[in-house]
């Protein structure tokens, strides 16, 4: 299967939902809602969009019965219509198995926050990948010893990066120094 599908609503091609691409993905989708103006579908739900408080029925006596939240029938027909906007960019750029989140959500928002709580979970392989670079680094296969320290630099750097996020998503203090054990 591509990398990328036609059909982002005259937006360019569409990147393919994968765990090694949703950085971008994400970002790329937001810009992409952002400039067809649906952005706001994965943010709010169409209660909080196009429900307001207001005098629902002036003639009632009741205060309570006055403040109850009324749909503004314009706002829930652009949420419903941008609404759909979203669900078909995302159907078009997801796999088989996560276009079935689609009909287990239903909204965007619903959608939209299953597919970052699946898609950004930190894979423990991926940290130990970044410490066995790290641990069996071989400086020799580079020109210069600037770009052999460039580069575990950089796997430091990815390592710290993925552990911090672990940290935060177990709720464990992120200033805790991170150890690394190099073989002898």
């Amino acid at each position: 299967m591509d990398d990328e599908r036609e059909g982002s609503g005259g937006m360019g091609k569409v990147e393919l939902l994968t765990r090694a691409s949703h950085e971008s993905w994400f970002r790329m989708m937001k810009l992409k809602l952002q400039a067809k103006e649906a952005y706001f579908t994965v943010e709010k739900t169409e209660e909080q969009f196009a429900q307001v408080v207001g005098m629902a029925d002036p003639t009632k006596k009741d205060e309570d019965e006055k403040k109850k939240p009324v749909w503004d029938d314009t706002l829930r027909s652009l949420y419903i219509r941008k609404q759909a906007l979203a669900l078909w960019m995302f159907a078009v750029s997801l796999s088989s198995d996560d276009v079935s989140l689609i009909d287990t959500h239903i909204t965007a928002k619903g959608v939209w926050d299953a597919l970052k709580e699946k898609y950004q979970k930190i894979s423990p392989a991926t940290s130990q990948g970044y410490s066995l670079k790290i641990a069996s680094f071989n400086a020799s296969k580079y020109d210069s010893i600037d770009t052999a320290w460039q580069k575990i630099k950089d796997l430091q750097r990815l390592l710290i990066a993925v552990n911090c996020k672990a940290s935060r998503t177990e709720g464990r203090d992120t200033n805790e120094r991170l150890s690394i054990d190099y073989p002898s």
